[in-house]
């Protein structure tokens, strides 16, 4: 499932601490905006000024933005993303001085200006980081944050409907499904960073991906047979578990 964030109710989720305080960084969530606007998606930022790593919409542009004392900067997806459509989007600030946007598995141009934030000690989903203003619109889903730089092939298989578990799960500091079960929304990471609701957004219809991926919830790794002929379900099963079979359908 996922959760619907309308702007003007103030809605958001959060939590004033972070498992991420410096590059390499990466964000990555599913989104439905329901309007052209400046909207956080992901954040992680400092209570006591305005510095943070963010992945938000900027009208339909989707923006990686970083700032710090000397100012801010961010890269741009290399096209407008579509209102009241389900969209993957990601983030990656490799280095101080690099940056990039994803939109449905496709780069836009890096940023190479040099920032580098301190002090960051919030995680925010829907909100500014720093303070509570620039809300998002719309719906969220599979929101999840990396202490490492994702490659190329990673973020064009998140955007497939892999598992964010399955993607350099040694980095991941944070992975946030949205369920629109619980209260707080619970961090599937293994951290426990947990998400407190703000402004009760309420539940919403998933991202068009395949269910098994996005809703495994364990620890037993998930294993695929190869590639099935076209259109034919695929066979998976759960590893360990002995005559545990489950059919579905998966990008390959």
């Amino acid at each position: 499932m996922a959760r619907t964030f309308v702007a003007t109710s103030f809605q958001y989720l959060s939590i004033d601490s972070t498992a991420v305080t410096a590059v390499p960084v990466s964000f990555s969530a599913w989104i439905y905006p329901a309007s052209s606007h400046v909207g956080r998606i992901v954040g992680i930022g400092s209570t006591g000024n305005s510095y943070y790593f963010s992945l938000q919409t900027n009208g339909q542009w989707i923006v990686m933005q970083t700032r710090d004392v000397g100012g801010t900067s961010g890269a741009l997806s290399n096209a407008q993303v579509t209102l009241n459509v389900w969209s993957h989007v990601a983030g990656v600030s490799a280095a101080v001085d690099s940056r990039f946007s994803w939109l449905n598995g496709v780069v836009g141009a890096e940023n190479t200006n040099s920032h580098t934030p301190v002090a960051l000690d919030r995680t925010r989903v829907a909100v500014y980081p720093p303070s509570n203003t620039q809300y998002f619109d719309g719906r969220i889903a599979d929101v999840a944050i990396w202490s490492a730089a994702l490659t190329a092939d990673e973020i064009v298989a998140l955007s497939k409907g892999v598992h964010p578990r399955r993607i350099c799960p040694s980095a991941l500091k944070g992975f946030y499904p949205i369920w629109g079960l619980h209260s707080p929304e619970v961090d599937l990471s293994g951290l426990g960073n947990d998400l407190a609701l703000a402004g009760a957004p309420a539940r919403a219809d998933d991202p068009p991906v395949e269910p098994f991926s996005r809703r495994w919830w364990g620890t037993i790794p998930l294993i695929e047979t190869a590639p099935p002929p076209s259109g034919q379900p695929t066979m998976r099963r759960w590893g360990g578990v002995p005559g545990m079979m489950l059919t579905g359908r998966v990008g390959w």
